[in-house]
């Protein structure tokens, strides 16, 4: 897993984006502990709880269960946002996140391209006002491991 985290984390540096590692609860609190910037976009990668391996030829290729997303946070005086002024954010993210998905489908980790991935909306969530969209869907990586790894 780790040549698919640094491959995820050099395209989401392309797209624009700080790397993060965690929910999105787990985001907010940094930011609210200005442990991270607070402004700019975010590419955060929510480890799978679980991952299947299939042993072909020899290798073992991993059907990864994908979870992420992008967002920025938007900040006003009040926590009711109009959709007018958050949609372009959303659709920023989206463009972020179907360039990251095309990207990362056409790195040498990918067995069989993935066809189908879902762009649920983040609207305004947590106390940081976190929007933009999430990533959910299933890669086949292959890092060239046979299982015989120390």
């Amino acid at each position: 897993m780790t040549t698919a985290i640094s491959t995820i984390q050099q395209i989401a540096t392309e797209l624009g984006c700080e790397f993060f590692q965690g929910t999105l609860n787990e985001l907010n609190q940094d930011i609210e502990n200005k442990v991270v910037n607070e402004s700019g976009w975010y590419f955060g990668y929510v480890s799978p709880p679980q991952v299947t391996d299939r042993l072909t030829g020899g290798v073992i290729d991993t059907t990864l269960p994908f979870t992420a997303y992008i967002v920025k946070r938007v900040s006003a005086g009040t926590s009711e946002y109009r959709t007018q002024t958050v949609q372009p954010v959303i659709d920023a993210a989206l463009k972020k996140a179907r360039s990251f998905f095309h990207k990362f489908n056409e790195t040498d980790l990918i067995e069989d391209p993935t066809n189908e991935v879902r762009y649920p909306t983040i609207y305004g969530q947590f106390d940081f006002h976190l929007f933009g969209v999430g990533i959910d869907c299933e890669f086949v990586i292959s890092e060239g491991l046979t299982g015989c790894e120390p």
